[in-house]
């Protein structure tokens, strides 16, 4: 009777290590015909990801990616499943790097609007007081009945819009480096209202430095007026 229990229970026990055993085996076999669990094979693995009904297209797009961009022996012994993710991974990574450079170049855009606005309307009202100030000598021919002093006024806050623009600008590289040629050219125009605002000897000194400054700044007005234009000259922007 002991012997028939000790028999009964032996083949219980060998009943569950066989389901136990069959379990796993199964298990073992949809983990390997998992897409998803298969090592990288080059074309092998490529096609039967191709034709998977399992995986979604989102999935098959990212694996397609990866291996378009990755030279073979970077996917090697990486599961489908890795790869997928990694290149998930790599353009989110990707995306938030252009969201990042995208406000960066609105900023960026913004602060050239703005500054170069400023500058055009600073640049006007100093130009148009230094003509009202030698106004009166254009009917006299008299030096004399011109208020230097005044004038020198005039080239000094010139000087503090420019540099408040250049410093703005020059919070980018590459702004700063977009804006060199106005930069310079800024440089000649305030050179220019240097000469300009200096006491002259004659009204022929006067008019020939007034034209050197009228030309100066023609030319710099310009070039500051394309940064809140989209590019365009004066004239093609009233067109």
């Amino acid at each position: 009777m002991e012997q028939k229990k000790n028999n009964k229970a032996k083949i219980i026990i060998l009943i569950v290590v066989i389901v136990i055993i069959a379990i796993i085996a199964t298990f073992i076999i949809i983990y390997k015909n998992n897409i998803l669990n298969q090592v990288y094979n080059e074309n092998e693995t490529t096609q039967k990801v191709a034709s998977s009904k399992k995986l979604t297209e989102e999935e098959k797009n990212l694996y397609n990616k990866a291996v378009a961009r990755n030279d073979n022996s970077l996917l090697v012994e990486k599961t489908v499943k890795t790869i997928i993710e990694e290149e998930k991974k790599r353009q989110a990574e990707e995306q938030k790097e252009i969201d990042e450079q995208k406000a960066k170049e609105e900023e960026m855009k913004k602060v050239e609007e703005d500054s170069s606005g400023t500058l055009l309307e600073e640049m006007n009202r100093y130009m148009n007081a230094y003509m009202e100030g030698i106004d009166t000598a254009t009917y006299t021919y008299e030096v004399d009945d011109i208020n230097f002093e005044t004038l020198r006024m005039y080239y000094d806050s010139t000087v503090k819009a420019v540099n408040t623009f250049k410093e703005s600008i020059s919070q980018y590289d590459e702004l700063k480096e977009r804006n060199s040629d106005i930069f310079a050219k800024l440089d000649e125009y305030v050179e220019a209202f240097d000469k300009a605002t200096q006491k002259q000897k004659n009204m022929e000194d006067v008019w020939n430095t007034f034209d050197e400054l009228s030309d100066k700044f023609e030319v710099c007005y310009q070039m500051v007026f394309k940064n809140v234009s989209d590019g365009k000259t004066i004239y093609e922007y009233l067109d």
